[in-house]
C-alpha cells in the first residue's frame, strides 16, 4: 500500500467531490451564501474520509446554527484537528458557548481556535473563558478574538480564563474596546500568578491610555508575574509619555520580556528618553516598535534606542535566545 502524504491545502472543490485524501489543511473563503450551506459545507468536509489538521472558514453566515452543528461534529469527526478558524462568520455567544464547550472538553485537543471578526461580546467571551479554564487536554494555545465586541467585560470574563490555563501562550485581543478596565483586569490575572504559560499578548486598537499601560506594567514588574510573557503588543492605543515612562520603569527590572509594541500611541520625546533611559540598564527587550510617535522623529533617540536594542539582541543571537522575527497575525 502506498501512503498518502498529507500536505495539501484544500478548498471547495475537494469538497464537493468528496475528496480530502492528502489533505493537511482546508479552506473555504466566501464559500456559502446561507447557514445552511454553510454548515452543510463543513458537515460534508468532517464527515468525509479526512486528516485535516486545520479548517479555515470565514467571510461565510455560518451562524450560531451552524456554529453548534459543527461543534457537535468536533468529538467524533475532528480527530486530528489542531487549527480552526472561523473569521467573520456572524457567530454569536450562542455558538461561542456551544464551540466552548468542545474546546474545553477537549475533543478534539485543538491548539488554535479564531473567532475573529464575530459579535461574540461579553457572554461569548464568558463561554471561551470557561473553556480555557476546564480544557481537559491542556491543549489550547493561541485563542485568537481580534474585533469580536468583547468590550471591558469580556476582558474581564477572559482574565479569569487566562488565569485558570496552564496551556494558553498567545492572546490576540485587538480591536475590542477592552479600555484601561479590561486592561486592569487582565493585568491583575497576571500579577497575581495566572496565565503562566502566556507567553503572547496583544490589546492594540483597544482604547487604553497611561492607566492601562501602568496596570500592565505593573503586572510585568511584580515578582512572579507574567512568567513566560516574552511580547506585549500595545499598538494604536493613547498611552501618551506617562504610559512609556510606568512602561519604562518595568523594563528596568523585567528580564522576560524580548519586544514591545508601542506605535501609534502619541508617545513623545519623553517617553522617548525614559524608554531610551531604561534600555541603558535592560538586557533584555531586542524589539521596540515606536513608528508613528514623535519619539520616533528624532533621528538622535532612534539611534540610541537601535544600538541598545541591537547589542540585547546579539547577546541574545549568543545565547540562543533569540525570537527571531515576530509577526503579530501568526497562529
Amino acid at each position: 500500500m502506498i501512503a498518502v502524504a498529507v500536505s495539501r491545502i484544500c478548498g471547495l472543490p475537494d469538497v464537493l467531490a468528496g475528496s480530502l485524501d492528502g489533505c493537511a489543511s482546508l479552506e473555504l473563503k466566501g464559500a456559502a451564501n446561507s447557514t445552511e450551506a454553510s454548515a452543510a459545507l463543513l458537515e460534508r468536509a468532517l464527515n468525509a474520509e479526512h486528516e485535516l489538521s486545520s479548517i479555515t472558514f470565514a467571510d461565510a453566515p455560518l451562524g450560531d446554527e451552524g456554529a453548534s452543528r459543527l461543534a457537535a461534529l468536533l468529538p467524533g469527526r475532528g480527530g486530528t484537528l489542531r487549527t480552526l478558524r472561523l473569521d467573520r462568520c456572524g457567530v454569536g455567544a450562542a455558538g461561542a458557548a456551544d464551540l466552548g464547550a468542545a474546546v474545553g472538553a477537549g475533543t478534539p485537543p485543538l491548539r488554535s481556535l479564531s473567532l475573529s471578526g464575530n459579535a461574540l461580546g461579553a457572554a461569548g467571551a464568558a463561554s471561551l473563558a470557561a473553556a480555557l479554564r476546564g480544557n481537559a487536554t491542556a491543549s489550547l494555545a493561541h485563542l485568537q478574538l481580534s474585533a469580536s465586541g468583547l468590550g471591558a467585560a469580556g476582558a474581564a470574563a477572559l482574565a479569569a480564563g487566562v488565569a485558570g490555563s496552564a496551556s494558553l501562550a498567545k492572546l490576540t485581543l485587538d480591536g475590542n474596546d477592552v479600555g484601561d478596565d479590561g486592561a486592569r483586569a487582565l493585568a491583575a490575572a497576571l500579577r497575581d500568578g495566572g496565565g503562566r504559560a502566556l507567553a503572547t499578548l496583544d490589546l492594540g486598537y483597544n482604547h487604553l491610555t497611561a492607566d492601562g499601560a501602568a496596570a500592565l506594567a505593573d503586572a510585568l514588574a511584580a515578582d512572579g508575574g507574567a512568567p513566560a510573557l516574552h511580547t506585549l503588543w500595545l499598538g494604536s492605543n493613547g498611552v501618551a509619555d506617562d504610559g512609556a515612562r510606568a512602561l519604562a520603569r518595568m523594563l528596568r527590572t523585567n528580564t522576560r520580556l524580548r519586544a514591545l509594541g508601542l506605535w501609534n500611541n502619541g508617545v513623545g520625546c519623553d517617553g522617548g528618553d525614559a524608554l531610551e533611559r531604561a534600555l541603558r540598564v535592560n538586557r533584555a527587550l531586542t524589539q521596540l516598535f515606536l513608528a508613528h510617535n514623535a519619539a520616533d522623529d528624532s533621528e538622535e533617540l532612534r539611534g540610541k534606542i537601535g544600538a541598545a536594542l541591537e547589542r540585547n539582541a546579539k547577546a541574545a543571537r549568543l545565547t540562543g535566545e533569540e525570537l527571531g522575527s515576530l509577526e503579530r497575525d501568526e497562529l
